[in-house]
């Protein structure tokens, strides 16, 4: 998600965020897909294919982040081309990520994740739980330096500011 999200922190969290609810809601995006080439005859959807894929990195104007819709992000994904599959594939994605950021009412956005995870719900009675892509299952498995070197970058981009999508040092 860092390679489409804007390269700001706080523009990173806001788009994770709403990839996540986007991703817990099971045949959304393909509503969405479906959607946007009705409303695009001339421009319908194109999912990439193949080994090597292009992303364009968003560039919101300062303080849009704020306004960002789950369409918003959907529409994101569509532009670049991410394959229906791909989302569904990140169903799981959605689980980690809620079950980390959703303590209860507590938090700043518990509305939003309440009325995701109500989605959720719906989605999955209506679509079920979305299917996995066999080839990306158990394709990697992180060694251990793979994960201190995760946390290192993690940590200094917290630190300092320094993201590396945008420094060559890294």
């Amino acid at each position: 998600m860092k390679a489409l999200g804007p390269p700001e922190a706080t523009g990173q969290q806001a788009f994770q965020r709403l990839a996540a609810c986007l991703f817990a809601q099971p045949g959304l995006y393909a509503e969405i897909v479906s959607r946007w080439d009705d409303e695009h005859p001339t421009t319908p959807f194109v999912p990439q294919a193949g080994d090597t894929i292009t992303l364009t990195q968003m560039t919101p104007p300062p303080g849009s982040m704020a306004n960002l819709t789950v369409e918003d992000m959907a529409h994101i994904l569509i532009t670049n081309g991410i394959p229906v599959s791909w989302v569904d594939h990140a169903y799981a994605y959605r689980l980690h990520y809620l079950n980390q950021h959703h303590t209860g009412d507590d938090t700043k956005y518990s509305g939003l994740y309440n009325n995701t995870d109500d989605e959720c719900l719906v989605c999955i009675a209506l679509h079920g739980i979305p299917p996995l892509l066999p080839d990306w299952d158990d394709w990697w498995a992180l060694s251990d330096s793979n994960i201190t070197w995760i946390y290192m970058l993690m940590a200094i981009e917290e630190g300092e500011g320094c993201y590396c999508l945008n420094n060559s040092d890294y």
